[in-house]
């Protein structure tokens, strides 16, 4: 190993030239003021420093409960309001529109069995009829056998 220091010298003129040379000192009398020096440091009070003082009042119970409190009547008040504003998408666009209005729009002509059938699904039904109410019906009407084929 020492062979090999001798050879990583003989690479660094520098450092030959402090071979066996300590080149820190320490000031007379450190050591010796060295432990009242660290006492000093940890008995000395704090300093405060600027963001310490504006956070402290902050950090009080009664400032994260009321902080707490504010947050939550918020979002009770957010739910709320949204809750008593919204409509089901599906009832929304049946709310202003009349039988007239359809009749005489243009789309009337654009729509076709799904959509009536889509339609039936949104809207609630006031009435249950039974299957056996609706073969009654079919059975004791006036309408032609042909044309109930041909419908379906």
């Amino acid at each position: 190993m020492k062979t090999e220091l001798n050879d990583e010298l003989k690479n660094a003129p520098h450092l030959q030239e402090m071979k066996g040379t300590n080149p820190f000192t320490v000031p007379d009398g450190y050591f010796e003021s060295l432990s009242t020096r660290i006492q000093d440091r940890i008995n000395a009070p704090k300093q405060k420093t600027i963001w310490e003082k504006l956070i402290q009042p902050l950090q009080t119970p009664v400032f994260a409960y009321s902080t707490i409190t504010l947050v939550m009547l918020m979002c009770a008040g957010v739910y709320l309001n949204q809750k008593e504003h919204a409509l089901p998408v599906k009832q929304m666009a049946f709310v202003n529109v009349t039988a007239d209005d359809v009749y005489n729009s243009d789309e009337i002509n654009d729509i076709d069995e799904t959509t009536l059938v889509e339609a039936l699904d949104v809207i609630p039904s006031t009435t249950q009829v039974s299957n056996q109410e609706e073969e009654d019906y079919l059975i004791n009407s006036d309408t032609d056998e042909s044309e109930l084929i041909n419908a379906l």
